[in-house]
Formats: C-alpha cells, sequence, structure tokens
C-alpha cells in the first residue's frame, strides 16, 4: 500500500499514516477479511447480473408485440450485457482508473442511473412474477426505460471518455479553455 498518496489525509503526520498502513495491511492479508471480501464480490456479481437480466428482459418483452420473440429476446440480451458491462466498468473505473473530478463526476452520475434503473426494472419482473398490477408510473417507465439505456450509452460513456485528462492532453484540446475563450469575446452591436 503506498501511504505516501492518501489524498485529503496529506495532513495528517507520517507517523500516524504508517500506523494506519500497517494496520490496514494486517486486516486485509487476514483469512477472514479476504473470505468476507471474496463473499461479498461474489454476492454482488450475482446480483448485478440478475438485475441487469431482469432490465433486459423487461425492456424488450414490453416491446415483444412490435419485434416479435427473437427480436424482443435478442434486444433483451444486448440490454442486459450492456447494463452488466457498464455497471462493471464505472465501477471499476471509479475505485482504481479515474482520476480526474469532471471524469468521476460523469462516471458516478452514469453509474447511479444504472443503479436507478436495475431497481425500477426489477420491480416490474417482481411484480410480473407475483402477478400484482404494476403502477401506471413504473409502466411508463418500463416503455421509455429502453431509451434512458440508449442515452446512457450514447451520452454517459461518451461523456466519460471525453473528460479523461489523458484524452483531453493528448489531443492538445481543453475544452474548457474554449469555452472560456467564447465567453471573453465582446458582443458586437
Amino acid at each position: 500500500m503506498n501511504i505516501q498518496n492518501l489524498g485529503k489525509y496529506e495532513n495528517v503526520s507520517a507517523g500516524v499514516r504508517n500506523r494506519v498502513g500497517i494496520a490496514y495491511e494486517k486486516l486485509a492479508g487476514s483469512d477472514d477479511y479476504q473470505k468476507n471480501s471474496n463473499s461479498l464480490r461474489i454476492i454482488q456479481i450475482a446480483v448485478v447480473s440478475l438485475s441487469a437480466i431482469a432490465t433486459g428482459y423487461t425492456n424488450a418483452i414490453i416491446h415483444e408485440n412490435r419485434l416479435g420473440f427473437w427480436g424482443a429476446h435478442g434486444l433483451a440480451i444486448l440490454v442486459a450485457f450492456f447494463v452488466e458491462r457498464f455497471y462493471f466498468v464505472l465501477r471499476h473505473g471509479l475505485t482504481t482508473t479515474y482520476q480526474s473530478d469532471k471524469q468521476r463526476l460523469y462516471a458516478l452520475l452514469c453509474y447511479r442511473i444504472i443503479q436507478a434503473t436495475m431497481i425500477l426494472n426489477c420491480a416490474i419482473l417482481t411484480m410480473w412474477i407475483a402477478e400484482l398490477p404494476v403502477p401506471p408510473w413504473l409502466e411508463f417507465w418500463n416503455h421509455w426505460s429502453l431509451c434512458v439505456h440508449f442515452g446512457l450509452a450514447l451520452l454517459g460513456v461518451q461523456s466519460v471518455r471525453d473528460s479523461d485528462a489523458a484524452v483531453i492532453s493528448r489531443s492538445g484540446c481543453d475544452f474548457t479553455k474554449v469555452v472560456a475563450t467564447i465567453q471573453k469575446r465582446p458582443r458586437l452591436g
């Protein structure tokens, strides 16, 4: 563990950081900690996978009368794959990769939207299974949730990628400077 780069804990003395680092390494190296961490990982993968399948299924099956059986099921697989993959990519990026505040903001926003859509779609699937009436607002959501997922794919992925500091520096264009330059121009007239 690199205890020199703790970010918001920079003002903490080196001695305290060393003790915290050593205590954490002992905890993280224990068998109980590893077992618990592995169990939580398995539970998360299972729940996210099932939620993604529920999302794909509820998004596509509602449109089966237009798409047909094979079209709806193909769409369900694509949506489930996208939702699950995007969820785990964002989670991994937020915990390990994304450094810039703007990129972290876009990623966190997309991550939370995906979580919310998965919860709503799981609620719909649960109501279908239990043969309960789906409230009108949830039926409305079900008809339009596919649009939200495509919007996340089109706008969210690009926002997270475009706000990567490495991409901005390689391109030589910082859009915040462009916007600031445009705002400083005097108005004509």
